[in-house]
């Protein structure tokens, strides 16, 4: 199935988007998304948060879940969520 990208409403006129893939988002994912250069705090590994960062990107979501919270700002948003959607895709589907 891939990736489901979907465009949500936020305040103050900008926009996010819901991640959807066709399997969970787990806890042991978070060593792939770290060699791919991403921020993945400790602290939210920890309590059982989904976060990880690069750039002016932040996804997050519940370990267990199939829909991931994305937040983008700044002229490379296109690329950045293109590069995140293609590794979730590989990593959740792997």
């Amino acid at each position: 199935m891939g990736v489901i990208r979907h465009k949500v409403q936020s305040c103050c006129g900008h926009n996010s988007y819901v991640f959807e893939t066709n399997k969970p988002v787990k806890k042991s994912h978070i060593d792939k998304f770290k060699a791919a250069g991403y921020l993945c705090p400790q602290n939210f590994i920890i309590s059982g948060v989904f976060y990880v960062a690069i750039k002016n990107l932040i996804a997050t979501t519940a370990y267990g879940s199939t829909r991931i919270q994305v937040k983008c700002s700044g002229p490379n948003c296109r690329e950045l969520m293109d590069k995140f959607a293609g590794l979730l895709n590989t990593i959740v589907n792997s």
